[in-house]
């Protein structure tokens, strides 16, 4: 260990002071300074009482002194102008001996941790699997481990008895995930959340109805999240060789996890050259589609739902890993929609969804889906539905031009619909051969001209209004303002010029003019 982290373990049972000459120095053991003739660097020499006239180096070497005396630390740094140095105060009831023997404590406690962690890259260097990581994790911390993949599904769990099963690991054993009601308590303290600001990702924390500490882990793979591990503290309190351990094990447990290569199981060559060859029109008749698609078990719906994920940083540089993470994130993707089949490109992934009535009657994938792309900061487009896979292509190149406008989205939400998105579309393919302005309705243009001159704030409250006709008081909070205040200023917007807020098609006008001009704008900044 370094002679630094030395002090600060001896610091909880001395009073002590340091002077460094290298603080990283790496010491290994410790003994007697005896007037030995050649000091090594990796030993942590006890300092006696008094220091003979041959006694010194003008080598960096580690000395604990048991004395605060000033003409006794004059004589150390005369010495040893090069040392590293550790004065304790020597305090009545202190001895010599109880000196050694905690000192010999924290040795044998460094040397039993770097022991710990060779014997569990030992057990994951056999190939025995998970299971055996896990265990013999679990045996060292004295601790039931779990480990759940993003579905909350039990990937793991080490074995043998548990004292006490409130936290009801014997159950989830049985049903092979989270429990219910456990799942309930980690969305309602939000751990994931607190997990991912943490710069570590750990988070050791206790749930207000549970009678057991537990430290939460996330685990990566190519900077993707795939899993958590939960580690309940039993027996004893977590140390800090516990927290370096459970760091340790959660880098095995990654390499474990790519080892058992999990994120291919639901994926296939066959399946992404079909999907390539839809994306890039090599049929002819849908007949001949509909015959490779029940070849490879295809599961055959009334229409097709296709997603784009793209990379969300903006540079044109794709990261180093991107085919690997690409895998690991269609994993996750399968699991929420159970029947999905994707094609990895250069720059981004393409999913063909079979819409089921189960995806179609309930929203709940689509929250999940949104969770697991915000957490691996990825962006994904759904295009509209289509009737049959001949028409693959088209819903592509939806997602592909809504991409190209992400820098007019209005918010920074990890998934977008085309549906909700189109008039962007439009206004980016008239832009390509008109001026915009030219379709801007004359009641916006004058509305602009009178805020300029009144220094007022109309148009802004009219797209907001549009955006949120039913919902006054989400309009009001974005605009901070006060409902009254919104009222007022949509009733003289209506003195002032004659905007039928209640006639569809005019809102539909103003709205798609308020659109090309936020395009228009950005092009001409």
């Amino acid at each position: 260990m370094k002679i630094s982290q030395f002090c600060l373990r001896l610091k909880s049972f001395f009073t002590c002071s340091f002077l460094y000459s290298d603080p990283d120095t790496e010491i290994y053991s410790f003994k007697p300074l005896n007037g030995d003739k050649s000091l090594l660097r990796d030993i942590l020499y006890i300092v006696p009482d008094s220091l003979s006239p041959d006694t010194g180096s003008t080598l960096t070497v580690n000395l604990l002194m048991y004395s605060q005396d000033e003409g006794a630390i004059s004589q150390v740094r005369e010495h040893f102008p090069h040392g590293n140095i550790i004065c304790i105060k020597n305090q009545s009831g202190d001895s010599i001996a109880s000196l050694f023997d905690i000192v010999s404590d924290i040795f044998l406690q460094e040397n039993r941790f770097a022991s710990q962690l060779n014997h569990l890259s030992h057990v994951s260097g056999t190939n025995r699997g998970m299971q055996a990581l896990i265990d013999e994790a679990s045996r060292m911390l004295d601790a039931p481990i779990i480990v759940i993949d993003t579905s909350y599904r039990l990937m793991v769990m080490s074995t043998g008895d548990i004292e006490s099963d409130d936290a009801q690991l014997e159950e989830q054993r049985n049903i092979g995930m989270l429990t219910e009601q456990n799942l309930m308590r980690m969305r309602r303290d939000r751990i994931f959340e607190y997990i991912r600001k943490k710069p570590d990702r750990m988070l050791y924390c206790i749930a207000p109805d549970s009678a057991h500490w537990w430290m939460n882990m996330l685990v990566y793979v190519h900077g993707i999240e795939v899993a958590e591990i939960g580690i309940m503290e039993n027996s004893r309190k977590f140390t800090e060789y516990d927290i370096e351990l459970m760091k340790h094990l959660r880098y095995l447990l990654s390499l474990e996890i790519q080892r058992g290569h999990a994120f291919g199981a639901n994926f296939g060559v066959a399946h992404g050259l079909l999907v390539t060859e839809l994306l890039e029109q090599k049929f002819t008749t849908l007949e001949v589609i509909n015959r490779r698609a029940r070849l490879l078990g295809w599961q055959t719906a009334p229409s097709y739902m296709l997603m784009t994920v793209f990379q969300r940083s903006r540079h044109s540089d794709m990261p180093k890993h991107f085919y690997r993470q690409s895998e690991i994130l269609s994993s996750q993707i399968s699991r929420i929609f159970h029947k999905a089949y994707w094609r990895i490109g250069d720059t981004d992934v393409v999913y063909i969804i079979p819409v089921t009535d189960k995806i179609a009657k309930t929203e709940t994938w689509e929250q999940r889906l949104r969770e697991m792309l915000k957490s691996n900061q990825a962006l994904a487009i759904i295009a509209n539905p289509v009737p049959s896979l001949m028409d693959i292509r088209r819903a592509y190149e939806q997602t592909r031009a809504l991409f190209k406008l992400r820098e007019f989205f209005v918010d920074d939400s990890p998934l977008y619909r085309y549906s909700d998105n189109f008039i962007l579309h439009i206004a980016g393919i008239l832009n390509e051969t008109h001026m915009l302005s030219d379709f801007y309705h004359p009641y916006i243009v004058k509305l602009i001209e009178y805020d300029r001159e009144n220094k007022t704030e109309f148009v802004r409250t009219l797209r907001e209004y549009l955006t949120y006709i039913d919902n006054p008081a989400v309009i009001a909070s974005h605009l901070h303002i006060h409902k009254n205040t919104l009222y007022y200023r949509i009733n003289k917007l209506k003195e002032l010029f004659p905007i039928d807020l209640n006639d569809g098609k005019m809102r539909l006008r103003l709205q798609l003019t308020l659109e090309m001009m936020r395009i228009d704008r950005a092009n001409h900044e």
